[in-house]
C-alpha cells in the first residue's frame, strides 16, 4: 500500500486509490502483484540452480533482485555478496564496464574462508576508507571533471542520453552519485534535475549546422559579407 500521496505525474508509474506500481508490471494492482511475485520466484529458482546470468537478464528491480539472490543462495557455497549497486561493484573491481555477474565472480575469488556477509562488509569499509582518503581536507584542490568534452558517434548510440550524466557530473555530482543507475526512478530523478538546470540556464543546447567551421564552434564568431558594400562584418552568434 502506498505510504504517501503520489509524487506528481510520472510516465512510468501507474496508480489507483491505494497503490502505486510501475506500468511495466501490469495495468492493475493485481497484475503488478502477480508479476512481481513471479519475478521473485524466478530469482529464487535461478540462484538455487546457480544461474546468475538468468538473474542478470531478468527485467526486475536491480537492487531487489540481487538482494533476494544473496539471501536465498546456498550460504555454504556462496557466489554473491551483499553489495547490489553496480556502480559500487565497478569501483571495487576498478572496471567501469563489467556487469553484476562478472563483478561478483572477481570479488569472490579473493574471499577465502571469510563468510560472504562479513566479506561484503569488509569491502564496504575498504571502499568507504578510500573515499574518505580522497576527501582529505588537507588536499589543496579537488580534481574537477574536464569541462570540455565531446560525445561522438552515429545516431542512436546514446549521446543525448549520456549528456544528462555528463552535465550532472559537473553541476550536481552528489545527486548523480546517489542515482547513477539505469533504473527508471533514478533516470527520472536525474532528468528532472537536468531539466531544472536547463530552465535556470545553467545548461544550454546549441545546434550547429554541418557547414559551420571549427572556428565557429569554438568562438561563436563568423564572418558575414554585406554583398552590396562588399564589406566584412563580424557578429557573435
Amino acid at each position: 500500500m502506498r505510504a504517501a500521496p503520489p509524487k506528481g505525474e510520472r510516465d512510468f508509474i501507474q496508480i489507483d486509490e491505494l497503490y502505486s506500481w510501475k506500468k511495466k508490471y501490469g495495468t492493475t494492482a493485481e497484475e503488478a502483484f502477480a508479476t512481481v511475485k513471479d519475478n521473485i520466484l524466478k530469482v529464487i529458482n535461478a540462484v538455487a540452480h546457480g544461474n546468475l546470468e538468468a538473474i542478470e537478464q531478468l527485467d526486475f528491480e536491480t537492487s531487489l533482485k540481487w538482494k533476494l539472490a544473496f539471501i536465498y543462495q546456498d550460504h555454504a557455497n556462496p557466489v554473491l555478496l551483499p553489495i547490489y549497486k553496480l556502480a559500487r561493484l565497478r569501483e571495487l573491481c576498478r572496471d567501469t564496464k563489467i556487469n553484476h555477474v562478472t563483478a561478483y565472480g572477481i570479488l569472490m575469488e579473493s574471499r577465502g574462508d571469510v563468510p560472504a556477509l562479513e566479506y561484503g562488509m569488509q569491502l564496504w569499509r575498504q571502499d568507504e576508507q578510500v573515499e574518505a582518503d580522497d576527501d582529505d581536507p588537507t588536499e589543496i584542490s579537488e580534481k574537477m571533471p574536464p569541462l570540455n568534452q565531446i560525445l561522438y558517434g552515429p545516431p542512436g548510440t546514446g549521446k543525448t542520453y549520456h549528456t544528462v550524466n555528463k552535465a550532472l557530473e559537473i553541476l550536481d555530482p552528489q545527486l548523480l552519485a546517489r542515482h547513477d543507475s539505469d533504473e527508471a526512478e533514478d533516470r527520472s530523478v536525474l532528468k528532472d534535475r537536468f531539466d531544472e538546470l536547463v530552465k535556470k540556464e545553467q545548461i544550454a543546447f546549441v545546434t550547429f549546422h554541418q557547414s559551420f567551421s571549427y572556428e565557429d564552434f569554438v568562438e561563436g564568431i563568423r564572418a558575414r559579407i554585406n554583398a552590396p558594400l562588399r564589406k566584412r562584418k563580424k557578429t557573435v552568434s
